[in-house]
């Protein structure tokens, strides 16, 4: 069997031919439907890691088609998620980059990301980050997150806010 029919057949092995189309499915007699799905079912059994291969690509696909979908999600909210009059501004507010994270004072994650996040915006004075409250952890998270905003308050350049936020 040639090598250009490889990808043919696996394709054709994980469908019916059914769902291939009527319009196709039309044009082979029953008896050339079934050889079709004797050759397909036995070149598949000879050749189980084009399986592998094929679920390999699928999840490719779905891998690029979710980070599309997260790009357009972050477009068509790009001015509550950069410049909300609600969110802080650590870092240079006029930075060139901007990194936006989203955290609560209890998840253990978000604690161990700071020291990082705190090096980066040493390395680069370009670094625009804005922190987006998220109390999602229960009551203490709801708390905190209060007590931040009112360190906020008293203070809109954010030096006290990033003071109380480490």
């Amino acid at each position: 069997m040639s090598l250009t029919l490889r990808p043919v057949l696996a394709a054709a092995g994980l469908m019916t031919l059914t769902a291939i189309g009527s319009a196709l499915a039309q044009d082979f007699s029953p008896s050339q439907r079934g050889a079709i799905e004797s050759i397909v079912r036995d070149y598949l059994l000879k050749n189980p890691e084009l399986l592998q291969e094929v679920m390999a690509e699928l999840e490719k696909k779905q891998a690029v088609a979710e980070a599309e979908k997260h790009r357009a999600g972050v477009k068509q909210h790009a001015e509550a998620l950069f410049n909300s009059p609600r969110h802080v501004v650590v870092g240079n507010p006029k930075g060139d980059v901007t990194m936006v994270e989203f955290f609560d004072y209890n998840c253990g994650y978000c604690k161990r990301a700071l020291s990082d996040k705190m090096e980066m915006m040493k390395a680069d004075p370009k670094l625009r980050v804005v922190l987006k409250e998220f109390p999602v952890l229960g009551q203490g998270s709801v708390e905190a997150a209060q007590v931040a905003v009112a360190v906020r308050m008293q203070d809109p350049t954010g030096k006290k806010y990033l003071d109380f936020h480490q």
